[in-house]
């Protein structure tokens, strides 16, 4: 970005997965080590033309944020543009990022009001549709391609970081996916998990708490996520089992 510096003016944003990059929004995974550049120019003369680097023509309808010395696309604006290049399953893992439990970037109403205010464009249907799914107070990208592989094996979809209790309302836990009234958590451990060991013992009684009053703790990782079929298997049994009760 800096041997572009030379080059930018009013007329240029950073635009698109990039955009993602400077607001420091979690990426899409086929995305995390992608090195192009884009940019969104107001004017067909600004095109920058390098490569590495692409550059589109924006329609004039959208909001751009100061990183720095960077023009960056705001986060509502952003996610209009990705609806052009993501796939659904993507295009929420972004909104969910956009709406995160901590420092949220932006909300889901924001990104509701802007894309509802936009006029017709590339992208504009997919970016309706994905607002029906994406759900605030994530914590991590792994955790939304968890939630949607399970909706999308027919299951139904559990709540995001909603707070557990036991039977006399004593706080349990915060579990990362979950379905209150079966009482079954469903947690993600990421690499955190394996190299942070307060972090590891923390989550060991945490889960302990939660086994101890009835609940089911079915635990995932990357690997579940890249081949959810035991997974998927294991939450279909304790969904059935729970609404036999």
């Amino acid at each position: 970005m800096k041997a572009l510096g030379c080059v930018l003016d009013g007329r240029h944003a950073v635009a698109g997965i990039t955009a993602l990059a400077v607001l420091g929004i979690d990426h899409p995974p086929r995305f995390r080590r992608h090195t192009t550049i884009y940019l969104a120019v107001s004017d067909q003369r600004a095109r920058v033309r390098r490569p590495g680097v692409v550059t589109w023509v924006a329609n004039s309808y959208g909001t751009v944020t100061q990183v720095h010395d960077l023009r960056v696309t705001a986060p509502p604006t952003t996610f209009l543009h990705l609806a052009r290049l993501l796939s659904m399953e993507e295009l929420v893992m972004v909104g969910d990022a956009m709406t995160r439990r901590q420092d949220p970037p932006t909300t889901l109403e924001l990104i509701t009001a802007h894309v509802s205010r936009s006029p017709r464009c590339v992208g504009l249907r997919a970016a309706r549709e994905a607002l029906l799914h994406i759900r605030p107070a994530t914590d991590s990208v792994p955790e939304t391609q968890l939630r949607r592989l399970i909706l999308n094996a027919g299951l139904p979809e559990p709540l995001v970081n909603h707070p557990a209790h036991a039977t006399d309302g004593q706080y349990l836990a915060r579990p990362d996916l979950s379905y209150p009234e079966l009482k079954i958590a469903i947690e993600y451990l990421g690499d955190v998990h394996r190299t942070d060991p307060r972090t590891w013992r923390i989550d060991i009684e945490r889960h302990q708490r939660l086994r101890d009053a009835g609940w089911i703790v079915l635990e995932a990782s990357a690997d579940t996520v890249a081949d959810p079929g035991t997974f998927i298997h294991r939450l279909r049994r304790a969904v059935a089992a729970r609404s036999l009760h």
